[in-house]
């Protein structure tokens, strides 16, 4: 669930475009004007906020997201957002299945990882091409015959974010 107070003047506006593929939602926000807001994942799952633009500072949890960097939401009492004008992709995952992703990738045991509210940096180029491949699946997930519509299309999607996410 999510709570938005608008904080700026003019006409609330948010435009939403959510794509559910089982255990990953994609869903890419627009949001206008200044507001901030409040979202609490469901508890089986964590979130991945990418901010892709913002009139001014897009904070996560009080601390300003960069182009390099984007919002792990891993904790169980959601998380805040506040900007002015801004736009993000955000990636719902199962939280079992992160936190055993994580744990192989590490090499230790799935109850050894502790999944808290982090801001991530990556390098530059990083950055940008998780952006982009993010937009290129989100694409695919509006619109008449999209990618959500079918089984096999939500495989194709938790497969490229997962794939995503481990490269």
């Amino acid at each position: 669930e999510f709570f938005f107070t608008q904080l700026g003047p003019g006409q609330f506006e948010i435009d939403a475009t959510t794509a559910f593929a089982g255990e990953v939602v994609l869903s890419r926000m627009r949001v206008h004007p200044l507001a901030a807001g409040i979202v609490v994942p469901a508890p089986a799952f964590v979130a991945i906020v990418v901010p892709l633009r913002c009139k001014g500072r897009y904070l996560f949890n009080g601390v300003a997201l960069t182009p390099t960097s984007f919002g792990l939401a891993g904790g169980r009492n959601g998380y805040h957002t506040h900007g002015d004008d801004r736009e993000s992709i955000t990636v719902g995952l199962s939280r079992s299945r992160f936190t055993s992703t994580i744990a192989a990738l590490r090499g230790v045991d799935p109850d050894e990882i502790r999944l808290d509210d982090h801001v991530l940096n990556l390098p530059g180029p990083v950055a940008a091409q998780l952006r982009e491949r993010l937009m290129a699946i989100v694409t695919h997930c509006s619109g008449q015959g999209s990618w959500s519509d079918s089984e096999l299309g939500r495989h194709i999607i938790k497969t490229e974010v997962y794939q995503l996410l481990v490269d």
